[in-house]
């Protein structure tokens, strides 16, 4: 991946553990996905935080 990302592979780590962390993505047995739920719950909570706080 920091091949594909041009990125040192440390940095990539650190943005995969944030991510992990924040539970967007998960980790099995060393595969990366995506988990939209958790995305979708933050994007329309951001949406909700903004819209009222504009």
């Amino acid at each position: 991946m920091s091949v594909q990302f041009n990125t040192s592979k440390t940095t990539l780590h650190h943005q995969l553990s944030i991510l992990k962390a924040a539970k967007f993505i998960r980790v099995d047995k060393g595969i990366y996905s995506v988990n939209l739920t958790q995305i979708n719950t933050f994007s329309g909570r951001l949406t909700q935080y903004l819209g009222v706080h504009i």
